[in-house]
């Protein structure tokens, strides 16, 4: 799916993984500033952990993107409870690749250059997690509080409840509005991590599907305003200490808000959105 509609999307982590890998900015020190971050001065468990909070702020900004540009392709989403977490379970391949490698690399790091005891390495990687942990949750939470699905705007009882596949058709039919930009799937990933069958949409009425997409993604827009508003008002009091954060952490804020700018700008703006955007950066 990112391949063919979200290049930029996979650019940020393919830019990531270069100075993980350090293919990128190595000769400048980049590197060491994901593999051995400071912070308040020293290389500990708090300096993981505020890396934690930043990268998965940078995971979520991912996911609610992935959710505003692709969700329309998928209508059964509108028919199931908790339908962002359900999406970000099936969208997992990528950041949990990245976190994987992230945290392989900074406790090799930490242990074969830096002669970390394997106990706080393991110290390290547990509050990183922590970190990161912290902040999905919290915006997991607001989804699953706010958002609507079918049974809670028109009563209609979830297709998620019911356990039989989708039986395929001979007489073909006119495809419904946006029906073509829908891509097939039979099967998803529940929580937690259960295979469950998708069941067909058709006889849903459309506005319904949309009304659901809607709300969810205004409430996905107004997030990432908050939170783009929450970022910018920490880099106004960057003087305190403890908000001077490691330099590879505001790395990860910075394509968060870009990430988030881009998606607010695509759902308010729609076609005009990729031209906003390269005004923007000019």
């Amino acid at each position: 799916m990112h391949l063919k509609k979200n290049q930029l999307l996979l650019l940020y982590w393919l830019i990531l993984l270069g100075f993980v890998y350090r293919f990128i900015g190595d000769k400048y020190g980049i590197s060491l500033l994901f593999l051995d971050p400071e912070y308040l001065g020293v290389v500990n468990q708090w300096s993981f952990f505020v890396m934690g909070l930043a990268s998965g702020a940078f995971v979520m900004a991912f996911h609610i993107s992935s959710y505003i540009l692709n969700s329309f392709r998928f209508p059964f989403l509108a028919t199931i409870s908790k339908t962002f977490l359900k999406f970000s379970i099936n969208n997992f391949i990528i950041p949990v690749s990245f976190v994987c490698i992230y945290i392989f690399e900074f406790a090799r790091f930490q242990y074969y250059e830096q002669f970390v005891p394997v106990d706080e390495v393991l110290l390290f990687v547990l509050f990183y997690m922590i970190g990161m942990w912290i902040i999905m949750l919290f915006i997991f939470r607001y989804f699953i509080q706010i958002n609507k699905d079918l049974s809670s705007l028109f009563g209609v009882e979830l297709s998620e409840s019911q356990a039989m596949p989708i039986r395929k058709r001979r007489v073909r039919k006119k495809p419904r509005s946006g029906a073509r930009r829908s891509w097939k799937v039979d099967t998803y990933l529940s929580f937690p991590l259960k295979v469950r069958l998708v069941r067909s949409t058709k006889h849903y009425k459309n506005y319904m599907l949309q009304s659901v997409f809607k709300q969810n993604h205004i409430n996905a827009a107004v997030l990432e305003i908050s939170i783009i508003v929450i970022f910018i008002l920490l880099g106004l009091f960057r003087e305190v200490e403890i908000l001077k954060l490691p330099a590879a952490a505001s790395v990860f804020i910075l394509f968060t808000i870009i990430i988030m700018i881009s998606g607010v700008l695509r759902y308010w703006l729609r076609g005009w959105a990729n031209t906003v955007i390269i005004l923007l950066l000019l």
